[in-house]
């Protein structure tokens, strides 16, 4: 009897567990996707910390060094270089920051290999600027040549910082830092556009090839912020519309219009002081816009991380706490309608026993 009575309760136990087995399945599977997406934001995370916020500060002292050396070519006097020194050291001591962290990041972070090829050749461009250093003067560069120099570091970090939108697991996050390094590229461009026609200014030589070029830096920095700018969520956005001069803008787009309209090889009939002024606050404005923007990009990143953990504690520990809970209800159902079909079995042996001797 006791062997029968331990089989019907193993049927009815595994009868009212079934229904169970696909509640289980689910939670693994929600547990399962919600464990990955935090573990891509975490990595994520690590990344910016490494890679993205390291390169930013980085940037934003090229493109200081990058300014104050116009600022040198354009008038060498004693006190623009004096100026251009002290920023170039300023600049030193970001580099040996930033190169550590990005060594430990791309020889035991957690990068990609396209993010390990990225830095490796930020590295390769920031061993240039030695050199790059040594020959700056009005004698031996001009200002066009030395600003492709400092944009060519600029935009390797650039491609480094974008490389790590696209391993972002979270797609919002990733077009918004997309979308700050588009637009930080277009104040890269504008810097390049800038050195280009005040250089050749200087020299009182605009050339035909170099007017093609200049109308091609200005299509190409106004379409980025075109494209990039409506991406952006609002309050990303109005940083821009803040830190940007309207005023510098639109003398800056007017002054680009006269200088692309003009003929092919023909010195620009356009006001170079108003413009420089122009094209300057513009391309700061666009880089303190930038850097803001990024600051706040970084919490952003920082409180989806959180959410992602506590969805997936609500996920894991509540889907695991309602499962036990089914389970505890299903076997102590089990087990009151295992007593039950007991009592009904031991009823109808007692009936058929009284019966059988009734007839005997």
């Amino acid at each position: 009897m006791h062997l029968h009575r331990r089989s019907i309760r193993a049927r009815t136990s595994f009868l009212v567990l079934v229904p169970v087995l696909p509640l289980i399945a689910l939670y693994a599977y929600a547990t399962a996707i919600t464990a990955h997406d935090d573990a891509g934001l975490t990595q994520a995370m690590s990344i910016r910390d490494k890679v993205v916020d390291p390169i930013g500060s980085l940037t934003a002292q090229v493109q200081a060094e990058s300014l104050a050396a116009d600022t040198y070519l354009a008038l060498p006097t004693s006190q623009a270089g004096v100026v251009l020194v002290t920023q170039e050291a300023k600049t030193d001591r970001v580099v040996s920051a930033v190169e550590a962290s990005l060594r430990s990041a791309r020889d035991s972070g957690p990068t990609s290999t396209a993010m390990k090829a990225d830095i490796t050749a930020l590295f390769a461009r920031l061993a240039g600027l030695p050199r790059l250093r040594r020959e700056i003067s009005p004698a031996t560069l001009d200002m066009a040549a030395a600003q492709d120099g400092y944009s060519a570091i600029a935009s390797a970090g650039y491609q480094a910082i974008l490389q790590t939108a696209f391993e972002v697991p979270n797609t919002g996050l990733a077009a918004q830092t997309a979308a700050f390094m588009g637009i930080a590229q277009a104040g890269n461009l504008l810097r390049q556009e800038q050195a280009l026609l005040l250089g050749d200014m200087t020299t009182g030589s605009f050339t035909a090839a170099d007017h093609a070029e200049f109308g091609e830096l200005v299509g190409e920095h106004r379409e980025l912020v075109a494209e990039n700018l409506p991406v952006l969520a609002p309050p990303f956005r109005g940083l821009y519309r803040y830190d940007v001069s309207q005023q510098a803008l639109a003398v800056l787009t007017t002054s680009e219009d006269a200088v692309t309209g003009a003929p092919p090889g023909a010195a620009p009939q356009v006001s170079i002081p108003a413009y420089r002024q122009a094209a300057t606050a513009v391309a700061v404005g666009l880089g303190a816009a930038s850097y803001q923007a990024a600051i706040q990009d970084g919490t952003a990143w920082h409180n989806a991380g959180r959410s992602a953990f506590l969805r997936l504690l609500i996920v894991g520990g509540g889907g695991l706490i309602v499962i036990i809970i089914s389970i505890v209800i299903s076997l102590w159902a089990g087990r009151g309608l295992v007593r039950q079909l007991t009592d009904m079995r031991l009823s109808a042996v007692g009936l058929a026993s009284v019966r059988l001797r009734s007839r005997g």
